[in-house]
């Protein structure tokens, strides 16, 4: 199933406008539970979360990457079916298998955590409803059924935000129901569009193996870099208080709309990629990786750079003064986006072809340089700790994917280098009229913008006309 170009750049458009109103879920939850209780509170509603997202994504990334893969790989509707199903049954089985472990060793996991029992028990059945929406959100996607997608996804955020004005002004006791809601809801309608796939073909099928090497192996990369944020909210639960969690989730929370944005075009391209892949088509994947990478870089550049400036403005504004203690902390995870966004081109085109290993392995390293300087950080200097732990890990990766993308696909590193050269120096230049001239960071942040739409104008230029072109 090859993608035309036209597609490719409705799908951005689409995805762009789903992984909007996910990313205004949990920033707004973050901004109304702070404002209506207190970072504690905030703090111990993530860290249950972070500990429910970081199950499911055992089993939900091994199913997402590879529906995302084979449904769009496979040409045959019987090979669709019988990949549907099987991912199908992998899903309920290892959800199953982590809640009831889960459940039974909730008095060792609530011996480092501090929250309350109840709140964690209900918590349970999100490992199940997040694996099930990032599967099916992975069919919708190897299908290039992202319309559709895209309605769940309303339809689920509505009823999110419904939910939590009910729980703050009615009840005010179980902060969890929203995202019940939410996950129930899509995993509902999910099912429903898919119902015609639940019952594999009568033909044979000896594929399984194949695609549960691919996911496994996929999944043991992304899971090591989508389950660093997780992990790292854990890590300051265990070591400081749930009202640190609390500094830190509202960060975390900013940076999540930063952070859906790359993604828009990731989750696009892996498809496109794998089916420019099974027709042998090299050169159309070499020119996806160079165009999206600047693409990419130049919207995070221009994002990240204003979000530094106004981290402390945006704390306070969207929360309440005391959560400027962690701006530094906001500055450093923001840093570490544009670096993975940077990186998110590469990724696509390793995993989509025959390299899944090399994202893995450096996702992998990278974690692990993470979680090994996260216990000397952390309790010495506190969530600012944490973030730069996170961004050490994020740079050893970085330069282990752009190294094998160059070596492979020869990719085009001198205008990235070159881009992110001149940022750098616009954004030390906006930083020091600010600085000597006594300005606003509002008046500092409008120079920086005012200093890159000139200089980088007719890039946006030919974004705007390749858009108005092709829609």
């Amino acid at each position: 199933m090859i993608i035309s170009k036209n597609m490719l750049i409705k799908n951005v458009i689409l995805t762009g406008i789903a992984l909007a109103f996910t990313g205004l879920t949990r920033i707004i939850y973050s901004i109304a539970v702070a404002k209506s209780f207190n970072a504690d509170i905030l703090g111990q509603m993530n860290l249950i979360i972070s500990i429910t997202m970081l199950l499911s994504l055992a089993i939900s990334i091994i199913t997402e990457s590879s529906a995302t893969k084979f449904l769009s790989e496979f040409p045959s509707d019987c090979d669709r079916k019988n990949t549907f199903a099987l991912l199908l049954r992998w899903l309920l089985i290892g959800s199953l298998i982590l809640m009831v472990v889960t459940y039974s060793l909730q008095n060792y996991i609530l011996q480092y955590i501090k929250i309350d029992k109840s709140i964690f028990i209900i918590s349970l059945p999100l490992i199940f409803l997040i694996s099930a929406h990032h599967f099916y959100r992975g069919c919708f996607y190897g299908l290039d059924a992202i319309d559709k997608y895209l309605k769940l996804e309303l339809v689920s955020a509505a009823l999110f935000f419904l939910v939590l004005g009910a729980v703050l002004s009615i009840w005010r006791q179980n902060l969890l129901w929203p995202f019940l809601a939410y996950y129930l809801l899509f995993t509902l309608l999910g099912a429903v569009s898919f119902k015609k796939y639940f019952w594999p073909s009568k033909k044979p099928f000896a594929l399984g193996r194949y695609i549960g090497i691919y996911g496994i192996v996929a999944a043991i990369g992304t899971l090591a870099s989508t389950s660093k944020a997780y992990i790292a909210n854990i890590s300051i639960g265990i070591y400081l208080s749930p009202e640190q969690v609390g500094f830190y989730s509202a960060a975390i929370s900013i940076t999540t709309i930063l952070m859906y944005a790359p993604t828009i075009l990731g989750r696009v391209l892996l498809p496109t990629i794998s089916s420019s892949y099974g027709a042998g088509d090299f050169h159309t994947i070499k020119k996806l990786l160079d165009i999206a990478t600047v693409w990419l870089s130049l919207a995070v550049l221009f994002l990240g750079g204003l979000f530094i400036i106004l981290s402390k403005e945006i704390l306070i504004l969207l929360f309440t003064p005391a959560f400027s203690e962690a701006a530094f902390s906001l500055q450093m995870l923001i840093l570490d986006l544009c670096l993975a966004t940077m990186a998110l081109p590469a990724v696509s085109a390793l995993v989509g072809t025959k390299y899944v290993r090399i994202p893995a392995s450096a996702a992998i390293f990278s974690t692990f340089v993470s979680i090994a300087i996260w216990p000397y950080l952390i309790p010495n200097f506190g969530i600012d700790g944490a973030a730069t732990g996170y961004i050490i890990g994020t740079i050893v990766g970085t330069i282990v994917l752009l190294f094998y993308a160059k070596k492979y696909f020869d990719m085009g590193l001198g205008k990235l280098s070159f881009m992110i050269l001149l940022s750098l120096f616009l954004f030390g230049f906006a930083m020091a009229i600010g600085h000597y001239a006594k300005y606003s960071s509002w008046i500092t942040a409008f120079i920086f913008a005012a200093l890159f739409l000139i200089t980088f104008r007719m890039d946006f230029i030919a974004i705007y006309n390749k858009l108005r072109t092709n829609l």
